[in-house]
């Protein structure tokens, strides 16, 4: 099954073990990957961002899902603010890069919501993320 290309809020394994609860999985393979061509900005008055066609590359995390659970339990987590395409990564090894086959989330809303900013995973793990899981995720 063809890997996905995370590069936002699904980074955190905190996150994507929410996405994936009840769905039958072992521990996904998650590896770090780039995907040029493409720019990762923040979405006005939202946590998470959007991955726009641009010039630059962004850094992210290609994670070895092994069914299509998975992928409609991303999908519906995903909603239609983001279009599932297929697009070529790059994986560094040591000895030299490999491009992998991977679906990605593409932001499929309006333009008017972004903001020309780059969307920071770091700052998103320090300060958003332990309330933005509360909202998403609340306990039962």
């Amino acid at each position: 099954m063809q890997p996905i290309f995370v590069y936002g809020s699904l980074i955190s394994p905190i996150v994507y073990d929410n996405v994936m609860q009840g769905i039958k999985r072992q521990q996904e393979r998650r590896v770090p990957a780039v995907l040029r061509g493409y720019r990762r900005v923040c979405v006005r008055n939202a946590p998470y961002p959007a991955l726009i066609q641009e010039e630059g590359q962004v850094e992210g995390v290609l994670v070895f899902v092994e069914n299509q659970d998975q992928i409609d339990a991303l999908d519906r987590f995903e909603t239609d603010m983001y279009k599932r395409i297929s697009v070529q990564t790059i994986v560094k090894e040591s000895w030299g890069d490999r491009q992998v086959e991977a679906f990605v989330y593409l932001w499929n809303d309006a333009q008017d919501k972004l903001l020309d900013q780059e969307w920071s995973y770091e700052d998103f793990e320090k300060n958003k993320l332990p309330q933005w899981i509360q909202q998403e995720f609340p306990v039962k």
